[in-house]
């Protein structure tokens, strides 16, 4: 059953707010509830993976100290000659 709840907010926030929720076609109480909804959501401790992707954990090893960003980008300047 919905309560009614007053809230303090700065004005410029709430008109930006309004416009938002306009735009989106959204009530302000619903786009409010769906971000107290999702702040007190659980946390899941891992994220969710489709089971394609799931299938695919522990399908190589790495070193523990693998970086891959280092070794992305010496891929990249391999394959355009950079």
């Amino acid at each position: 059953m919905p309560t009614k709840l007053t809230l303090s907010v700065d004005e410029e926030v709430i008109e930006a707010a309004k416009d938002y929720v306009r735009d989106h076609n959204q009530s302000l109480s619903s786009v409010v509830e769906e971000y107290l909804r999702a702040l007190i959501a659980p946390k899941e401790k891992e994220p969710h993976f489709s089971p394609r992707i799931q299938n695919l954990r522990g399908v190589i090893s790495l070193p523990h100290d693998f970086d891959y960003k280092s070794t992305l980008s010496q891929e990249i300047q391999k394959k355009y000659g950079i």
